[in-house]
Order: structure tokens, then C-alpha cells, then sequence
């Protein structure tokens, strides 16, 4: 186990704002996935198409999480909670704490060795009430060598025999568009990134319309994909994700990489914020609680307690912000 320093986005990205989901040939799938064969996802980590199963019920405290994740950074604002309130299932579930303009939060990485070319990872996560946003969350990369914690550049084009990511994220402007509440994106690294006119290039937004709302207060089932290209020279590769089971982004025609050779090998669970303070967001301290976390090779969905899949509720939705237009 590594325990790591958090990479930082420093200022205000260039972004690529891209509407709308891809008409193209669709990888991603609509309906029950792998989890609709496993009843409360009991004995999901045997399918032969999951790369890792993470419920924290075999977690009694944080210092266990080193024994299944490969890179660890903030365990001091970590918690392996047992409040049934704060729990999606069974009985335990990870929570990271951030104090805004006092701290960073935390993160854990899933090395993946040697690598895939395509990834589902899907997982709970409950917001607290107070929760405004996150600079970082959940992250699919692809990093030659497969490393056991994260490579992330800010402000970099990667090479593209070298890396290549995607982050599925809860983001606002700032706390006062729509009363601070943050709508689901991605944010993404590549080799054939439009560069930035001037100063560093820092990773494209890849927003949907409309816009979907973060749920606060409320466990929500989120799955993202990350398909590489086939070929260095074809544009097929794409990303994906959901929420609650419903497809809210896709997009594709994306070249992500320059070699077949380059996998995507890792997954960052995180929540993690510019420790710095930023304007017109409050100092809180919020939470962000984790549990049923999978990654596979193929559509995950939501877990299953009965005969239909576990679905809280319907994600939010609104006209994209207009300062984004």
C-alpha cells in the first residue's frame, strides 16, 4: 500500500463543452447488468466479468482498507461507518470528510493490472445534506505500467502511449449557480485533447442536456464507463455513465490512446477538494459516503434486493447552466 499525495487541478480549467449523447453504435447498455444475476450483489465478486468487489464489510476500521486498495491518501479524514442511516447495505460503508479551506478530503485507488480495455465501475455514494462540490471524485485511468496509485498531470496532454482518463464528478461554478447544487459531468485526459491558446490545458467537461442534478442526503447508484479505442487510428472508443440505471451521458468517436498497449488500470475513489478557499463557497465540513463499489468488464446496474433492481429514485434534471454555454 501507498499512501499518496492527492493531484491537484490548479485554476480554471480550459473546457470542451460537448452536448447532448453520441448517435453513434452504443456500448453502453440499458437494463439489468451483472448485478440483476446476484440478488443484495451476494457472490458478485465470482462472475467471471468483475475485476473487484468493495461492500466495506470486511473493513473494520480504516486501517483494513490497505488490504484491498492499493494507495490510500487522507485516512485521517476517513471513516468506516456503521450508522444504518449511512449505510446502503449490510452494515458498514466508508465515509470521507472535507472541511472547506482547511483540508482535501481523501481517496482510494484500485490498481488493475495488467489492464482492460473497457471498464464498468459502478458504486453507492450518499451526499450529505451541506455537501457542495468536489474538484475530484471518481476517476477510470489508463497509465502505461499499470502503477499502484494514481499518475493524473493537471494541465497536461498526456502522451498517448501513456495515459489516458475519465472522472465522473459532482461539479458547480461556485456555490451560488442554482444554490451551490452540483450537476454529474466528466472530466477527461487524452492525447488529442484540443490544446489551450494560452497556459496549461487542463481536462474537457463533458456535460449532458439537460443538465442531472446531485441528489443530496439520499444513497444514489452511480456507474460509469470507459471504453479505449480499438485501433491507434480508429476514433471508437467512448464513456458513459449513470444513475440510479439511467443513462444520463454517452459520448464517443474518441481517440484515448496511441497504442493497444496502453489498458486502463486503475479506479480513484475519492472525494476530494482544492483545500484552498474558494469564492462564494461557505466554509463546511461535509461528507461523502461510499459502499458497494464494483468494477467489471461489462454494464453492472443497479444492485438487486428482490425481483427489480434497487432504485432510489430518478436523477434531477435542468437546462444546462447558461454561464457554461
Amino acid at each position: 500500500m501507498k499512501i499518496s499525495p492527492m493531484p491537484l487541478r490548479m485554476g480554471v480549467p480550459f473546457t470542451c463543452l460537448i452536448l447532448g449523447l453520441w448517435a453513434g453504435e452504443a456500448v453502453a447498455q440499458a437494463g439489468p447488468g451483472i448485478a440483476s444475476k446476484y440478488p443484495k450483489d451476494q457472490g458478485i465478486a465470482q462472475d467471471p466479468k468483475v475485476i473487484f468487489v468493495d461492500n466495506f464489510e470486511s473493513s473494520a476500521n480504516t486501517a483494513d482498507l490497505g488490504l484491498r486498495w492499493q494507495s490510500i491518501s487522507g485516512v485521517a479524514r476517513m471513516l468506516i461507518e456503521a450508522a444504518p442511516a449511512n449505510v446502503a447495505s449490510g452494515t458498514r460503508s466508508l465515509r470521507i470528510t472535507n472541511t472547506t479551506g482547511q483540508d482535501s478530503g481523501g481517496a482510494l485507488f484500485k490498481q488493475m493490472k495488467p489492464g482492460f480495455d473497457t471498464v464498468y465501475a459502478r458504486y453507492y455514494v450518499k451526499f450529505s445534506a451541506d455537501f457542495q462540490q468536489a474538484n475530484h471524485f471518481t476517476w477510470l485511468m489508463a497509465e502505461k505500467d499499470a502503477p499502484a496509485w494514481p499518475m493524473i498531470q493537471a494541465g497536461v496532454i498526456p502522451d498517448g502511449a501513456q495515459r489516458f482518463s475519465t472522472g465522473l464528478e459532482p461539479f458547480t461554478w461556485n456555490a451560488t449557480w442554482d444554490q451551490g447544487l452540483p450537476y454529474w459531468h466528466f472530466y477527461s485526459y487524452w492525447h488529442k485533447m484540443t490544446p489551450s491558446a494560452s497556459g496549461p490545458t487542463y481536462g474537457k467537461f463533458f456535460d449532458p442536456t439537460p443538465a442531472i442534478f446531485v441528489q443530496r442526503d439520499k444513497w444514489i447508484c452511480a456507474e460509469l464507463m470507459l471504453k479505449a479505442n480499438s485501433d491507434p487510428a480508429i476514433n471508437d472508443g467512448e464513456h458513459a455513465f449513470w444513475i440510479d440505471g439511467k443513462l444520463c451521458g454517452q459520448w464517443g468517436g474518441i481517440n484515448w490512446r496511441s497504442t493497444n498497449a496502453l489498458k486502463i488500470s486503475g479506479f480513484h475513489l475519492s472525494y476530494w477538494r482544492e483545500p484552498a478557499k474558494q469564492d462564494g463557497v461557505p466554509v463546511v465540513q461535509s461528507e461523502v459516503w461510499f459502499d458497494d463499489v464494483v468494477l467489471a468488464t461489462e454494464y453492472i446496474g443497479p444492485r438487486m434486493d428482490g425481483a427489480a433492481p434497487v432504485i432510489n429514485s430518478g436523477p434531477t434534471a435542468a437546462p444546462n447552466p447558461t454561464s457554461l454555454k
